[in-house]
């Protein structure tokens, strides 16, 4: 956590996602002067699941030359997210999806206080700063970015993710049913 205090801003990631600018300025630069001007202190970003492309082998390029098919931009199955935060140690603890609001000062004004926006820089309602990793409709935006999310990759890859198993120790959790519905691919 020490090398958080000195970080202006903060996004933990997986090996399997990655950042998307969409910003208009095209720059993460950009994106970030935006959100320092108006004094957002998080950006809720919302995965967009990329599915297998149908290729079968495993390759050494790079996922995302590979892969380069998703779900629909409206496609909720998929819609967990990822938060680029600024850190606040007297307040936040952080988290893989999200900080946490610390419980002490959940019932104080605190939340309200802050200002967290979506994908496309828009104020999200104080519940989400509470609660949850996931969007819903009207709090999913992709307008300055969004985190593409590699679940499966190719058939070959996805074999050795099911071997190796993962790390919340989920039984099965990479099976036929996971495949199904992370292997989208409706649109470039």
């Amino acid at each position: 956590e020490f090398f958080m205090h000195d970080a202006d801003w903060i996004l933990i990631l997986d090996a399997d996602e990655f950042l998307s600018i969409n910003h208009p300025s095209g720059t993460l630069d950009g994106m970030v002067a935006d959100l320092n001007a108006m004094q957002a202190q998080a950006m809720v970003l919302t995965w967009r699941i990329f599915g297998s492309a149908g290729i079968r082998d495993w390759s050494p390029l790079p996922v995302t030359d590979q892969f380069t098919r998703a779900a629909p931009e409206f496609w909720n199955k998929g819609w967990g997210t990822k938060t680029l935060f600024r850190y606040d140690q007297k307040h936040l603890r952080p988290g893989v999806h999200r900080p946490m609001i610390k419980q002490q000062f959940r019932d104080t004004d605190y939340p309200d206080s802050v200002l967290w926006v979506n994908g496309s820089g828009r104020p999200l309602e104080r519940w989400f700063k509470l609660r949850g990793w996931r969007s819903i409709r009207r709090t999913v935006g992709y307008d300055w970015a969004q985190v593409n999310h590699y679940a499966v990759k190719s058939v070959d890859a996805y074999a050795l993710r099911k071997l190796r198993g993962n790390v919340n120790l989920k039984a099965n959790k990479y099976n036929t049913d996971y495949w199904s519905l992370q292997d989208r691919n409706e649109v470039e």
